[in-house]
Formats: C-alpha cells, sequence, structure tokens
C-alpha cells in the first residue's frame, strides 16, 4: 500500500521526514567505502619505481573472477624445479597419452599450463610490449578440472589458497596412484620419479601425559603443512597499539556524541580524525614457540588412570619434508561465536631452523606408555548392552527389509552416537 501523504502522517507523530538522513549503507556503498579504505599498497608496492619484466616464468596467470586463491597456489607450485620436470620438460608425453576427455585430465591440463607459465610462448617481445601489454594465461580448463565434483572449487565464489593447494595435492596424488602405467610408459624415469605430493609431507608425533599418573601416548600421523598460532600477547610493539586502539576509540566517540542543532535539525558532520592504525608485530619464532608449548586439556579420559582428568599435549616433528608449508592461525571465535581475523604482522625470516624446538625424540628413558584401551567403563558398557528398538526393527521389515538386517544396521548406526560420536 502507497501513501501519498507519508510527510503528513509521519509529522502528527512527531518525525520530520524531511530532515531525516540515510544511516545504513547498502552493500554497494560498503564496497565502495572498502575500497576507499583498503591498503592497496601492502601487495601492489606503491611508491616504488617497479621495471616490468617478461620471460619464461615471469609469465603472469589472469584472473578468473575471484581466482586469486588459485592463481597463487599455481604460481607456487612452478616456481618448483620438480615441477618443471614433471609437466614442463615431458609436456608432449602428456600430451600424447592424453585420455579421450582432455579437458578433465588433471595431468595433461596441468602440463599445458605448465608450457604457458615456463615457454616463451606468451613472452612479449619487447620490453616496452610487456608494459602496457599483459602476458598471462588463463588456466579456465584447470579449473574446471580441478573444481569437478566439489561444491566449493567448482564455483566463482572466494576460496582460501591454503584449502585449495591441499585438495589440488590430494587429486594429484590420486591420479598420480591411478596412472601408474602411463607415467611409467610416456615419462622418463627422472619424469617419473619427480611426483610433487611426497615434497610437501612430513610426520609429527604428538605427546599426550596424563596428569594424575604420569604416563605418556604418542601418537604420529602425516601432515602437509604446519599450523602455526599467533600469540598476540607476545607483540614487540604492545604499548603502541595500545594507544592506537584508544586514539581510535576517543576518534569514534567525537563522532557519535556531535551535538545537534537547536532546531532539531540535523549538525554538520565532524570532520573525521586520521587516526594511524599500528599494527601488532609479532616474531615468527614466538609464533612457532607457542606451538612448541605444552597445552592443557581437561576432561582427558587416561587409560592409565581409568578416570577424567587434566593432561598435556605437545607436538613435535619426526620428520622434515623438502618444502615446508606454513600457515598462519589468523582466524578465531570472538565473544559472539562469529569468526574473526587477526589483524596482525608477522615477518617471515629469511632462515629458519626448527631443530632445536619442534625435533622429535620418541619415547625417553623412564617414562610409562598408557595402555592401548582408551575407551571410557561407561561408553563400553553402553557398546556392549546395545540393543536395537523392536519397532524401529518392526517398520523395517514392514518396508521388505530382512530382520537381520534390520537390526545390525540400527546397532551400526547406534553405536557411534553412545560413544559420544556423530554418525555420518
Amino acid at each position: 500500500m502507497v501513501d501519498p501523504h507519508l510527510a503528513e502522517h509521519l509529522a502528527k507523530l512527531g518525525i520530520n521526514a524531511m530532515a531525516l538522513e540515510k544511516t545504513e549503507k547498502t552493500v554497494t556503498e560498503l564496497q565502495i567505502a572498502l575500497n576507499q579504505s583498503f591498503e592497496f599498497d601492502q601487495i601492489t608496492e606503491a611508491g616504488r619505481d617497479l621495471v616490468p619484466l617478461s620471460a619464461p616464468g615471469l609469465v603472469g596467470i589472469a584472473n578468473l573472477g575471484n581466482s586469486c586463491y588459485l592463481n597463487a597456489s599455481l604460481q607456487l607450485l612452478f616456481a618448483m624445479p620438480e615441477a618443471r620436470a614433471r609437466f614442463y620438460e615431458p609436456a608432449r608425453s602428456w600430451f600424447d597419452s592424453a585420455r579421450d576427455d582432455a579437458s578433465s585430465d588433471l595431468q595433461v591440463q596441468l602440463a599445458k599450463l605448465a608450457v604457458g607459465l615456463l615457454s616463451s610462448r606468451y613472452v612479449q617481445p619487447e620490453p616496452a610490449a610487456a608494459a602496457t601489454t599483459a602476458d598471462c594465461v588463463q588456466p579456465r580448463m584447470l579449473k574446471a578440472a580441478l573444481g569437478k565434483g566439489h561444491v566449493e572449487f567448482a564455483s566463482s565464489r572466494q576460496q582460501d589458497c591454503l584449502e585449495l593447494l591441499q585438495h589440488l595435492l590430494d587429486r594429484l596424488e590420486r591420479a598420480d596412484h591411478a596412472d601408474k602405467a602411463r607415467i611409467a610408459s610416456a615419462l622418463s624415469p627422472a619424469a617419473a620419479a619427480s611426483a610433487l605430493p611426497p615434497l610437501f609431507k612430513f610426520e609429527v608425533e604428538e605427546r599426550t601425559a596424563c596428569g594424575q599418573t604420569g604416563a605418556v601416548r604418542y601418537v604420529r600421523r602425516a601432515e602437509t603443512v604446519l599450523s602455526l598460532p599467533i600469540p598476540l600477547a607476545a607483540a614487540s610493539n604492545m604499548d603502541a597499539v595500545r594507544a592506537s586502539e584508544a586514539a581510535e576509540s576517543a576518534a569514534k566517540r567525537q563522532r557519535v556524541g556531535a551535538p545537534a542543532a537547536a532546531d532539531g535539525a540535523a549538525a554538520d558532520p565532524v570532520a573525521p580524525v586520521a587516526v594511524e592504525r599500528v599494527r601488532p608485530v609479532i616474531a615468527f619464532d614466538a609464533c612457532v614457540g607457542a606451538l612448541a608449548a605444552d597445552e592443557e586439556i581437561d576432561d582427558f579420559y587416561s587409560s592409565a588412570a581409568k578416570a577424567k582428568g587434566r593432561a598435556t599435549k605437545r607436538l613435535r616433528l619426526v620428520s622434515f619434508p623438502r618444502y615446508l608449508l606454513v600457515q598462519m592461525r589468523r582466524y578465531y571465535v570472538g565473544d559472539d561465536w562469529t569468526a574473526r581475523k587477526l589483524d596482525a604482522r608477522v615477518p617471515a625470516p629469511e632462515r629458519l631452523s626448527l631443530e632445536a624446538v619442534l625435533r622429535a625424540h620418541g619415547v625417553q628413558h623412564g617414562e610409562t606408555l598408557m595402555p592401548d584401551d582408551d575407551t571410557p567403563p561407561a561408553a563400553a558398557a553402553a557398546a556392549a548392552r546395545a540393543e536395537p528398538s523392536e519397532e524401529i526393527v518392526a517398520a523395517l521389515v514392514s518396508m521388505g527389509f530382512s530382520h537381520n538386517g534390520s537390526r545390525l544396521s540400527l546397532i551400526h548406526i547406534s553405536e557411534p552416537t553412545r560413544l559420544g560420536m556423530i554418525p555420518y
């Protein structure tokens, strides 16, 4: 219903519609404000005299629409000499042995991209032309082949770079396993041996110590990324950060608390106070130290004490990979249970040694190992008493299923629930 006299009707309620101002921003206005406040010089090196380069290995990848996460992962892989030996040098062999549907062949699409990035096919002949013409490739088929069957990576939405890289390595490992005969016949021994996924794998050792008995348990597992926490309390410029936050809060209060005009009209906007935000700076060694520190665990069931209590957990590295992928844990859950991103700087060192901090030493002399049975007695007793409901069994039998099959299915589904796990 449209009210042609809305302003007059609101005036009877004491609302001056002609003096109202819009306060909520639309999505477009929010995006414009974000672009205006974003510090592009952090990633574009603004103010520097950069010389454009064009050569094999310096070819760019076009953004296909929120695909910067894909471009960063691919440039990382093809900067490795092993990727050149695996895909670029035997590219013709990959093409000749391609399956009927080459567009979904991950190996062929990676070889195709390797030719584009590492050869002179897309290199501009003149340096002047390189400054005005973008020499880049558009890996649309590779993106489609990599995202096939994956809900997120098949879309055009922004994704996480690390998740994409792990997905790529996993897909590549499965493809290598399925193409063993093809790789052995089409590639040279050197190219066949230069598989990429093993270059990122390493083994970690997790040590858990019972706080009641002192017994320990060692568990080893394979990983492809080292995830480091960011201890905000270890920032080297915390005093400057607190002063910056206080100045920013004062500026916000100044804008919100502007006095209104005498006639009730909107007051003149207060000129915003320019406050330079100071980001916390945390040393990389502090992040490694936070990972190496013992983690306290509450309500841990100890098979040595046959009860729940406190325990400590410690992570160490058993082996080191050829290439170490490091993730900084920037996202955390706030007080309102929403995901937030920690705005901090962690300068990467040019040289890194984890030997003294994260090297695993295995079971030490004098340590007592926990028994293998780590199932709480209550859960074990509940699993032993597993009996399906006869009413549900009868309902399944009436649908055409066998009696024994219905009982076994119900036991299989209900057992993880009693053990505290979520069934699929």
